[in-house]
């Protein structure tokens, strides 16, 4: 029997054998060697899009299930034969953000593939995209103008002298700056020097000259602005006269300068006038010095005893507002000069309007700018350890009186702050010990001063006193996929009420509908959505209405919500939007459609406007201030904060590279001190 089993369990094992070699024989039909599958769908880049030199690509493609890795291969060629880009590295997401800055104006080519956890097996290649690296609709630099010394100047020291003149790139581009400068205007030995003026739309720009100047000389210059993309701004010729100091008595010390009438505001122009008379009756010049640390500067020549008008503009970045001291000096025509007058005080204060905005990676900071883009305060980890803010708003109670406090959540890091206005008083630094569960967000201030918070991964919305007391839980009923966080809230002052929205995803399958939910200020739910078309991202209200405007992010749309809970109005055709917010005076909402890099404005009253500039990147916070209909927006991929008019023409942009990727921001409604 025992032979005989052997004999039968041997026939079975060569049959089972053949049987594997037919089908290795067969590769149709071989169940073990699955056919290739497709490679995924790309995003983004479009196919054909034009992207701007120096900027950082975020690629994109469709989400494959149960995927377990993807290829990204990036070319100058449609065959890859030599991928500058090629990493098998991408573990999870369907995006790759590129680190690398494209820079040279070729076409490139990309492609993608995918190995899912069902067979590990890489899939088939996708479809092949391109982009072009163009320079198309970029700006020449500002031309240089407005010198120092004034352009056919006299008197003029021999000692060593700082040569100032107004640029600046309406890109945000670094700006190369040729000095031409000689006795001569066929100049023989320009020096070029390099400003990185990126950070303003137009700027100041000094060089100072590493020599002394000759006695009663006539110097010519002139200046040339080059652009990281070779695109050049001339300056005009100028020139100036070195003063001849030889005899004679200086001018008597001028009197207090006189200064037009108060208030005075930050980039708004300042008079200031003087006088004084010279013992020999030479025309004087005037030298006035602000206190602000600015580049001082002597006036175009004015006869003895006759008054001189001078303009300042406070907008020195972190040292415009405040206390300042003004004085001024004179000389005459052969140099020499007089003591100083005494000082007379002025006190300079901040529009309203100005923006608060934060940077929520590596400790950043929050950052104070003015309304027309100076740079006021900051607060970083230097003044509060582990900052690192996401979102922020500002307290509006107390009018033009001290108050306008900044709360600031900081999600990364289960904080929350709050500033006072001017960002060097931490007035409140509450930190929640629990990690990854707490994540607070979206603060919001409510009629009292107390502050309400999304904290997303408890699911809860939380209210604070000013000194950080929880006077208010509310545990929102999320569902109970992977990820089910309360991203944001919004808060209706003029109702009493707190809306929070879902975002729910799930690793293998994505975004997963979510709802939004509508209490009172005591906690009771009023209405949760009865359909789960919710995967939002941020929220707004309309505050006429009542109604609460939804950034969908997840769903890829935008919905208008009643104040009673119902569905209005679904916007198709965004992609991720970020964030939204409503204009209440002009009856629109502007919306951060961020990797369709554009923003778009809807108008309640009907039509929609698309700002799609070759500026933008992946625009991400956004507020609309209501006074004057600008919007401020800030845009991490590209390291820009930028302000739009009513009609969405750019006002101006700040680069702010050298604090990271900016995030949330919130706009003053009131002037401050």
């Amino acid at each position: 029997m025992t032979g005989k089993t052997m004999k039968i369990n041997g026939n079975k094992l060569i049959l089972f054998l053949s049987f594997i070699l037919i089908l290795s024989g067969c590769k149709l039909n071989n169940p073990f060697t699955p056919p290739l599958a497709k490679g995924p769908t790309l995003d983004q880049p479009v196919d054909g899009e034009k992207i701007r030199p120096g900027n950082k690509i975020q690629f994109r493609w469709k989400y494959v299930k149960r995927q377990e890795s993807y290829c990204l291969q990036v070319s100058k060629t449609s065959n890859f034969n030599s991928p500058f880009i090629d990493t098998t590295s991408i573990e999870s997401g369907n995006y790759c953000n590129c680190s690398f800055l494209f820079l040279e104006k070729v076409k490139y080519y990309w492609r993608v593939k995918v190995k899912t956890k069902t067979y590990h097996r890489w899939s088939d290649w996708s479809d092949i995209d391109s982009f072009i690296i163009s320079t198309y609709g970029n700006r020449p630099p500002i031309k240089p103008n407005n010198p120092f010394p004034p352009d056919s100047a006299t008197g003029f020291s021999t000692d060593s002298l700082a040569l100032n003149w107004d640029s600046g790139d309406p890109d945000g581009d670094t700006v190369f700056y040729t000095v031409y400068f000689d006795t001569n205007s066929s100049f023989t030995s320009p020096d070029t020097i390099i400003k990185d003026s990126s950070c303003f739309t137009t700027a100041t720009i000094s060089y100072q000259l590493p020599f002394n100047l000759e006695r009663a000389t006539t110097y010519y210059w002139k200046v040339s602005a080059k652009d990281n993309f070779d695109t050049v701004s001339v300056g005009d010729l100028w020139f100036f006269t070195t003063e001849d100091t030889s005899g004679g008595n200086p001018p008597d010390i001028p009197g207090n300068p006189n200064i037009s009438t108060a208030p005075y505001y930050v980039d708004e122009p300042l008079t200031a006038t003087a006088t004084t008379i010279d013992p020999e009756n030479d025309p004087i010049l005037y030298m006035f010095d602000y206190g602000d640390g600015s580049a001082t500067h002597w006036t175009q020549p004015v006869a003895s005893g006759q008054a001189v008008v001078d303009t300042h503009i406070y907008n020195v970045p972190f040292n415009c507002y405040g206390y300042f001291y003004i004085k001024v000096k004179a000389k005459d025509m052969g140099g020499r000069q007089s003591d100083w007058s005494d000082s007379i005080q002025v006190q300079v204060k901040i529009r309203e309007g100005a923006m608060f905005v934060c940077f929520p990676n590596n400790a950043g900071p929050i950052v104070h700018i003015s309304s027309k883009g100076t740079f006021l305060d900051s607060v970083g980890h230097q003044q509060c350890s582990a900052l690192d803010p996401a979102t922020i708003t500002i307290d509006q109670r107390f009018g033009n009186s001290p108050g306008g406090d900044v709360w600031a959540a900081s999600t990364n890091n289960q904080q929350v702050f709050r500033f006072n206005n001017h960002l060097n008083n931490v007035l409140l630094n509450r930190v929640y010990s629990v990690p990854k569960e707490s994540n607070p967000s979206t603060p919001c201030v409510d009629k009292d001063g107390n502050c309400w918070f999304a904290f997303a991964w408890w699911g809860k919305i939380v209210k604070l006193s000013p000194v950080g007391d929880t006077l208010k839980t509310i545990l929102v009923p999320l569902g109970t996929h992977v990820y089910d966080v309360i991203p944001s809230i919004a808060y209706d002052e003029a109702r009493g009420r707190i809306w929070a929205v879902e975002f729910a995803m799930e690793i293998s399958g994505g975004a997963q509908p979510g709802r939004l939910f509508l209490y009172d200020t005591s906690g009771t739910l009023i209405k949760a959505s009865a359909t789960y078309d919710f995967c939002g991202s941020y929220l707004d209200i309309d505050s006429s209405t009542g109604d609460c405007w939804v950034a969908n992010a997840g769903f890829n749309n935008v919905i208008r919500v009643s104040a009673d809970g119902n569905t209005i109005d679904k916007f198709a055709g965004f992609n991720q939007p970020a964030s939204l917010s409503v204009d209440n005076v002009r009856r629109k909402i502007w919306i951060s459609d961020t990797y369709n890099h554009r923003i778009v404005i809807i108008n309640f009253g009907g039509g929609t406007q698309v700002i799609d500039q070759y500026a933008l990147g992946s625009p991400s916070g956004i507020k609309a201030y209501s006074p004057d209909g600008s919007c401020w927006v800030t845009d991490p991929d590209s390291f820009k904060v930028m302000k739009f008019n009513s009609s969405g023409d750019t006002l101006f942009t700040r680069r702010v590279s050298i604090w990271g990727q900016p995030a949330g921001v919130a706009v003053d409604y009131f002037e401050r001190e």
